[in-house]
């Protein structure tokens, strides 16, 4: 039979599958879910094909050198949480997860698009407001809202007469609650908090146990860790990179049944 899986994740022991070699499968999205679910089906037997629009795998995980600054993560940054998480252990096994070196605590410094520094207390007083308001959401306590966006809006707008007459810095608290949205986007892994659920849904999300460890970008962070997934997929030509699929069609849509991919134009079938 053919298979259409778009980057889920999977996990536990490869299994023998019956009749293993009858079965094909496309993988849409080489992130870190995509990754895991090419690989674990690779590993029982299942002949996949793993693609990828760009021309790196990762997803939202990316560790790369900016400038003379050093190596950052511009995607995730953090093991939330190490009992239980796949991530950490992956990260683990790879040894680049070593105790960070102390280094004495410094205060975030905060620019204007220009360069400008910008007041800290200003920054922090909307990004806590927002951060907040996502605790009593986790919590359960946020109230009856259509969605996460509705509800940390709806603070802000009650908020931001305060905060304007205590800061008098309206283009930069707008700024910074622009700044903040989209970090707990990155967060959540949405585009707008408008499309995500309030409510039991979003109250029932919970970490794993056991400390945040930041990742190590100066040992390869995040990428290398990936990377280790995608060497066996590409090693054995089921990761196509550069290729993004157009359109998935199956059933009736389909000659002789099935599932159907088009990649960038051209009919790829599964």
């Amino acid at each position: 039979p053919n298979l259409i899986l778009v980057a889920m994740s999977a996990s536990g022991p490869p299994r023998e599958p019956s009749r293993a070699s009858d079965r094909t499968c496309i993988v849409v999205g080489a992130g870190a879910a995509g990754l895991s679910c090419a690989l674990r089906l690779q590993q029982h037997g299942v002949r996949v094909t793993l693609l990828e629009a760009a021309d790196r795998v990762g997803g939202r995980c990316l560790t790369t050198s900016v400038g003379d600054l050093g190596v950052f993560e511009l995607g995730a940054q953090w093991f939330h949480g190490q009992k239980g998480n796949p991530a950490f252990a992956l990260a683990e096994s790879l040894g680049l997860t070593p105790p960070t070196p102390k280094r004495r605590a410094t205060t975030p410094r905060h620019l204007r698009s220009d360069g400008r520094p910008a007041n800290a207390d200003v920054v922090r007083s909307a990004s806590r407001l927002l951060f907040e308001t996502v605790s009593e959401l986790e919590a359960g306590r946020g109230g009856a809202h259509a969605s996460v966006g509705a509800a940390v809006r709806a603070a802000w707008e009650a908020a931001r007469p305060g905060l304007l007459a205590s800061h008098g810095d309206g283009a930069l608290l707008d700024a910074a609650w622009e700044a903040a949205e989209k970090l707990q986007c990155a967060i959540d892994g949405c585009g707008d908090l408008a499309d995500e659920c309030a409510g039991v849904a979003y109250a029932s999300y919970d970490d794993f146990d056991g400390r945040h460890v930041p990742s190590r970008p100066d040992l390869g962070g995040f990428s290398k860790a990936l990377e280790a997934l995608a060497a066996p997929l590409r090693a054995s030509g089921a990761l196509l990179q550069g290729r993004a699929a157009r359109a998935v069609r199956w059933g009736d849509a389909v000659e002789g049944g099935g599932v159907e991919v088009d990649v960038e134009g051209s009919d790829g079938r599964a």
